[in-house]
This record gives C-alpha cells, sequence and structure tokens, in this order.
C-alpha cells in the first residue's frame, strides 16, 4: 500500500509539472506555479491525499495496538504464572492446614486426658461398696420390721377392744395372682405381697435412673442434663467416668446446701404420704394417723432417701436388676437344688431362707420348687466396659415341691 500511495504521489507530481505552464516568478526570481495552478488541483488528487493520511494515522492506531497487545499477553501470561504459583501455595497452605488440625486435634484429646486424670486425681466423695450395700439389706429388714410391727399393734389393739378373730389383714384387691398367694398362705402371703408391693414404689418413686438427686425440680435436672449431654457432644468427648465424677461432685454440692435439704425433706415427707395410702390398699386395716405415718417415714421412706442420696451423690454406678418397677414381680420359674446359692431364696411356708445346706427335697427333675413373687431386685456395681459386680442378691420367695426335711449332710459335691 505504501508503494501505491508513493506511485500515485510521484504520478500526481508529474503530471501536475506537465499540464501546468511554467511561469516567472518576479519577487524572487525564481520560476514557480502559480496560484491559479494550485488552486485548480483535481479534487480526486486531494481526495487521495485525505485517504493518505488516514491511512497514515490508521497505520499509526495498528501500530499502537500490537503494541498493546503485546503488553496484554505480557500481562495476562504474568497473571496465569502468578495464579499457578498462588494455587501451588494455597494447596500447601491447605495441607499445612490440614496437618496443623490433626496436631491440633491430637493435643486436644491429650489435655482432655490430662484434664480428666487431674478431676479424678481429685479427692474423692466415694463410698465403700460395703457401705452401700449394708444399707440395703437394712432397707430390706426395715420394711419387714416395720411391717410386722403394725401387723402386732393391730392384733394387739383389737383384742384389747373386740371379742374373737380379727378381720382380714389384707386385701388381694381382685388381683389374680395376688389371690392365689393370699389364699394358699393368708397371712404370710399378705405380708410378701405388701413388701414387694413397697419395693415397687420405692424403685418408682426414689431409685429410678431418671432422677438424678431427690428433691431436685424440673428445670433444675434438665439443666443438669443439658450440661452432661453437653460434655458427651463436646470435642474431643469426655470420658463418661469424668462425666460421672462431676455428676457426683456436683450432686454432693447441691445436697449440702441448706436450700436443697429443705426441698428434700419436703418431697420426702410428700412422698411418704402418698405411698403410705397406696400401701392401704392392699394393707386395709393399716389407719391413717399422725403416728403411722411418722413410723412408716422413719422405717421405710426415711432409709430409702438416705440409700437413694447415698446412691445418687457417688462417682460410681450403681444398678438394681431385674427391674421391680418395670417387669411383673410375679414368676413361675422351676428352682433347681443348684441354683440356690444364685439369690436369696425365701420358703413361702417356713420364711426361712435358703441355703446350700438346707434340708431340700428334689424331684425327679432336680427341681425343689418354684419361684412366686420377686420381693427386691439384685443391687450392682457397675463397671465401665467390664462385667457388673453383685453386691447384694435378689430377693425371691419360692414354694417347695416339699416342705423342708432334716438339714442335709453335705456331700462331696456340696462341699466342693
Amino acid at each position: 500500500m505504501d508503494l501505491l500511495s508513493d506511485s500515485i504521489s510521484a504520478s500526481s507530481s508529474r503530471g501536475q509539472q506537465q499540464s501546468l505552464p511554467r511561469t516567472t516568478d518576479t519577487s524572487s526570481g525564481h520560476a514557480g506555479p502559480s496560484n491559479e495552478m494550485i488552486d485548480n488541483k483535481p479534487a480526486h488528487l486531494i481526495r487521495l491525499e485525505d485517504l493518505n493520511n488516514e491511512l497514515q494515522l490508521k497505520k499509526t492506531e495498528l501500530s499502537q495496538l500490537a503494541s498493546d497487545h503485546d503488553h496484554v499477553l505480557r500481562t495476562n501470561h504474568t497473571m496465569l504464572k502468578d495464579n499457578q504459583d498462588l494455587a501451588a501455595r494455597i494447596s500447601q497452605l491447605e495441607n499445612d492446614l490440614g496437618a496443623t488440625q490433626q496436631q491440633n486435634n491430637s493435643i486436644k484429646h491429650e489435655l482432655q486426658a490430662c484434664k480428666d486424670d487431674l478431676f479424678r486425681m481429685q479427692p474423692s466423695t466415694e463410698i465403700p461398696d460395703s457401705v452401700v450395700a449394708k444399707a440395703y439389706d437394712e432397707l430390706h429388714v426395715h420394711i419387714s420390721s416395720w411391717l410386722e410391727g403394725e401387723i402386732s399393734s393391730f392384733e394387739t389393739n383389737y383384742r384389747k377392744r373386740h371379742q374373737g378373730a380379727p378381720p382380714d389383714l389384707f386385701d388381694h384387691r381382685n388381683q389374680p395372682s395376688v389371690v392365689q398367694i393370699m389364699t394358699d398362705y393368708p397371712t404370710a402371703g399378705g405380708e410378701y405381697i405388701v413388701r414387694c408391693f413397697i419395693q415397687i414404689l420405692l424403685h418408682k418413686e426414689i431409685f429410678a435412673d431418671n432422677i438424678l438427686l431427690l428433691g431436685l425440680d424440673e428445670r433444675e435436672t434438665t439443666l443438669l442434663q443439658r450440661v452432661e449431654q453437653s460434655m458427651r457432644n463436646a470435642k474431643p468427648p469426655r470420658e463418661p467416668g469424668s462425666i460421672q465424677s462431676w455428676r457426683s461432685d456436683t450432686m454432693t454440692a447441691l445436697a449440702r446446701t441448706n436450700h436443697f435439704q429443705k426441698k428434700h425433706l419436703t418431697y420426702a415427707i410428700r412422698l411418704g404420704d402418698t405411698m403410705f395410702d397406696a400401701v392401704t390398699g392392699y394393707f386395709p386395716v393399716l389407719k391413717k394417723t399422725e403416728g403411722s405415718l411418722q413410723r412408716f417415714y422413719d422405717r421405710v421412706i426415711s432409709p430409702a432417701m438416705d440409700l437413694a442420696t447415698m446412691i445418687q451423690t457417688s462417682p460410681t454406678h450403681y444398678e438394681f436388676s431385674p427391674s421391680i418397677g418395670t417387669i411383673s414381680p410375679f414368676l413361675t420359674r422351676n428352682l433347681a437344688y443348684h441354683q440356690v446359692s444364685a439369690a436369696r431364696f425365701i420358703d413361702i411356708g417356713t420364711g426361712k431362707t435358703l441355703k446350700a445346706d438346707s434340708p431340700l427335697q428334689e424331684d425327679e427333675r432336680g427341681d425343689i420348687g418354684k419361684e412366686i413373687l420377686l420381693l427386691a431386685p439384685a443391687l450392682y456395681r457397675h463397671n465401665q466396659g467390664q462385667a457388673s459386680i453383685l453386691l447384694v442378691k435378689e430377693i425371691v420367695l419360692v414354694k417347695l415341691h416339699k416342705p423342708l426335711g432334716r438339714r442335709r449332710v453335705a456331700t462331696s459335691h456340696q462341699a466342693v
């Protein structure tokens, strides 16, 4: 295009020189074109000159655009390289972050373990198992002695005021299983039914697993349960033993406050009044007086509350089994001689506790009788991740196939 424009320009110049007559410049002494000749330049030549000027301008602009394009390419290349470097750096940082988080989690676990160890090393309020077991055994004795005392007191007072035999002490309340026991054993059967019923009430109202501490209201119980749940959901979660220790310390501190002790006493009195009314359903001759209610509270409610507080404030987890508050206490299992030591079995006919050397008579299948009523569940110490330890055997009422005879002479397999 440059050659074409140059050729056009040269041709134009030669044409002008050939077509225009020469004149003499009088002022300068040189010959040149006149103004008339310049003014008469053909229009197409002027247009060509204008186009040539525009072309040169476009060439300049194009050159500048090419330079800008090269600069953009170089900048883009630099940015791509920077992005690649940045992506590699981000990837490295992510890897470093993952490793740091793993290390942080490991440190948290170690720190939590140290906290748990320090927590467990603090002075413990744990009560020996023997004390808990003794209190549970004594509770059975208290219930029996209270019932025997009330029966004796009623019969004595009745004879002072009336002639003849006293009325029936107990009511079967039209329950078939109770009817059968009371029919076969009118007096003893009724006593055992009342004992069983009292145990059911105690395990529902005092020893239930969902009771954190007797006397706490629903709001306080919910708050403590939320705290324990947050400890289980923590990252890392607290160990069950640490949560149990925290509960023990918290419950122990609450139990010592004057505010709680007042609530505890109010709860115990109200519970005693309610349970007394329930017991009279099976024991209708028991009349509600200030004295009888106080005796029931002192002999049954108070020892049960003390045992419950002992268990609920302990860092050790205790459990009663089977759950007499949720299953039927009436049994129909056969009892074999070799099972006598598995529980505390009481003969309904004599009231005696069966032992390995008791004069028991077996039938042709090796059975000595039939279990008929669960009087009290067993007490276990629950060890996390390990087998539970039996502290107090369950108490079961049995009906022997044959009455107790003479005391057996120990055989070789019994001696072993």
